[in-house]
């Protein structure tokens, strides 16, 4: 079993990486593009949807004064 702190480990002391370990590398490598790509959607969605919250609210509040204007 490979333990990936110690590839980690090997490749910022600068130590080559044998195929085996550059090949686990690159899938590493390759997850962790698509867990930040995933990553990043969230954060756009999650904005987005603070975005329409905030429209929301501002909507309630003018529908609000209009209510209490008519009384």
């Amino acid at each position: 079993m490979v333990n990936f702190e110690e590839l980690f480990e090997k490749m910022l002391n600068g130590e080559p990486l044998n195929e085996f370990e550059v090949h686990l590398f690159m899938i590493m490598k390759e997850q962790l593009d698509m867990i930040y790509d995933g990553r990043e959607e969230l954060d756009n969605d999650i904005y987005k949807m603070e975005k329409e919250i905030e429209r929301l609210n501002n909507e309630l509040k003018f529908y609000k004064r209009m209510y209490a204007l008519r009384k």
